[in-house]
């Protein structure tokens, strides 16, 4: 008997080492190590398991291993418990970015950029006060053509609108940036729902084009390695996140430097697909209800902006040659003739879900000619192609914007 108990004793030691083990390797699994500050924290955490297996007291050995499978099962049901939260991505707060100047230069404009965020790592000029609510707050949710990464401030199409309105109104008006390059429409959610308590009194969504490159990956695959979860994106990651950079974060001065400029000639790629769909994805028509949903439930007013492109019949072929994503990151490319008909999908989608649902809609894909003086490559705008978008979309904000102070007169 004391033999086979002896045994049971060092089978069941053999168990909670092989458990602490395995948790530690799960949490190198999911370390990101391109994030030198927050990894070794959350690799700190996964190694506390086996460490305390260590001790000579029972008592701590079995709450060490408990606390190995509380990181295990917050890390796999990180989807369930964060929700729409898992989403949610948005700069680091209170950076200043210098653009170089080579860059600003291929935008049609000279000298270095200043591109800074304020404390929540949206883009806004001058400081918010989100504490509060003002005459007139407006956000503006979208991808890199909304975030407009390599321009300064005061040249964004949102800072221009701001500029204008506050003119035109005699009122305090604010135009917050919230774009996210790679954004996508479960993004978009995901912001909407983070910005609820901030007082929004419009909401502008321009989108659409990283969700069709999605949908065309998807559908033909892709050479980058799928995205995967990391310890920042579970729930104790993200809590770990947040408190770090409030102690340890950036704080206002931070600058790194910008000097990256995509390489065009996708179009030329050896091997091409034509793809004709007849309608946009059924998980882009779910997030856009999704997004109606919440402005509905939330009584906010909300506008849809179709996505200008290049992806027309009489675009230049120097603004061709500088395509870089049909789609990125591929081997391939689809046809020109492909992205033209799924960009009118796309954008047609999104007019209709407007219309069928009784939001506005800023046609904004009408109004932006492809040309290079408007357009750097298939997507972003020149300072001057952001100009001609502030004034599209400002036309478009006019009626909505005297409704709006009506209501709140009322």
């Amino acid at each position: 008997m004391p033999e086979q108990m002896r045994k049971r004793r060092v089978g069941h030691r053999a168990l909670q080492i092989g458990f602490a083990v395995g948790c530690l390797g799960y949490g190198l699994y999911i370390a990101d190590f391109r994030s030198p500050r927050i990894t070794p924290f959350g690799l700190a955490l996964d190694a506390f398991p086996l460490l305390f297996q260590l001790s000579k007291a029972s008592l701590v050995r079995a709450y060490a291993l408990w606390f190995g499978v509380f990181l295990l099962t917050q890390g796999v049901m990180a989807p369930i418990l964060l929700g729409d939260i898992a989403n949610l991505h948005h700069h680091l707060p209170n950076l200043t970015r210098i653009v170089d100047a080579k860059v600003t230069e291929v935008l049609g404009s000279s000298g270095e950029q200043i591109v800074t965020t304020d404390e929540l790592g949206f883009r806004a000029s001058p400081h918010v006060n989100y504490r509060q609510g003002v005459d007139l707050r407006i956000f503006a949710i979208g991808g890199s053509t909304t975030e407009e990464f390599n321009i300064g401030d005061e040249e964004t199409w949102t800072h221009r609108v701001q500029t204008v309105l506050s003119s035109e109104l005699s009122r305090h008006v604010e135009v917050i940036n919230a774009g996210t390059s790679g954004a996508m429409s479960q993004q978009h959610i995901a912001t909407l729902k983070y910005i609820e308590s901030l007082h929004p009194n419009i909401v502008l969504f321009l989108l659409g084009a990283n969700d069709w490159i999605y949908d065309i990956q998807r559908e033909f695959g892709s050479d980058e390695p799928r995205p995967r979860m990391h310890f920042a994106d579970t729930p104790l990651g993200r809590l770990t996140r947040t408190y770090y950079y409030r102690i340890f974060g950036p704080r206002e001065g931070t600058t790194v430097r910008s000097d990256s400029i995509p390489r065009g000639g996708s179009l030329r790629r050896e091997q091409t697909i034509s793809w004709l769909p007849d309608k946009a994805s059924d998980r882009y028509f779910a997030n856009l209800t999704r997004i109606g949903s919440i402005c509905r439930d939330t009584n906010l007013t909300c506008v849809f902006i179709t996505q200008p492109n290049a992806y027309q019949p009489d675009a230049p072929e120097a603004l061709k040659d500088r395509f870089w994503m049909t789609p990125r990151g591929a081997s391939y490319s689809l046809t020109f003739e492909s992205l033209v008909h799924i960009a009118r999908v796309y954008n047609r989608a999104l007019a209709d879900f407007a219309a069928k649902n009784g939001f506005a809609l800023c046609d904004l894909a009408t109004k932006i000619d492809a040309t290079r003086e408007n357009l750097t490559d298939e997507f972003h705008f020149t300072f001057k192609g952001s100009e001609r978008v502030a004034q599209a979309v400002t036309e478009c904000l006019r009626p909505l914007v005297v409704k709006n102070s009506s209501s709140q007169a009322r």
